[in-house]
C-alpha cells in the first residue's frame, strides 16, 4: 500500500517502470499532481508505501510547457486518454509494487 507523500526524499530514483493510465484517473486516485519542474514534468505524485520505500509517478515531456504542439497542463492532467507514466524508485521492486498498487486502485474507479 502506497499513500502520498510530497516530503517524502526521492532524490537518486530514476526511472524504473511505467503505468498505463489516463491522467483523469491517477487525479481521482491521488487528488492534484504536484507541481514539476515546470518545463519536462508539469506534475508529479511522491507515494510512499507502509514500509517506507518511495516512488514517483510523473509525466514525462507530454505538455505545452516541454513543447508547444502538446496540450496544455490543465488540458492533460483532465484527460481520460490512458498515457504511459513513468515511475521512479530506488529500486526496481519498488517501482513494480506501485506500478501494482496503482492498477489495482484504479480498478476501483
Amino acid at each position: 500500500m502506497f499513500r502520498m507523500n510530497e516530503d517524502a526524499n526521492i532524490d537518486g530514483a530514476s526511472w524504473l517502470k511505467s503505468v498505463i493510465i489516463p491522467p483523469r484517473d491517477l487525479v481521482d486516485l491521488f487528488g492534484p499532481p504536484l507541481e514539476g519542474d515546470g518545463y519536462k514534468v508539469s506534475g508529479e505524485y511522491i507515494l510512499e508505501s507502509i514500509s517506507g520505500n518511495v516512488a514517483s509517478i510523473y509525466e514525462y515531456k507530454s505538455t505545452s510547457l516541454y513543447d508547444p504542439m502538446n496540450p496544455d497542463p490543465k488540458v492533460f492532467w483532465d484527460s481520460d486518454i490512458p498515457y504511459r507514466f513513468h515511475i521512479g524508485a530506488h529500486s526496481e521492486n519498488v517501482a513494480l509494487l506501485c506500478k501494482e498498487f496503482v492498477e489495482r486502485r484504479q480498478k476501483t474507479l
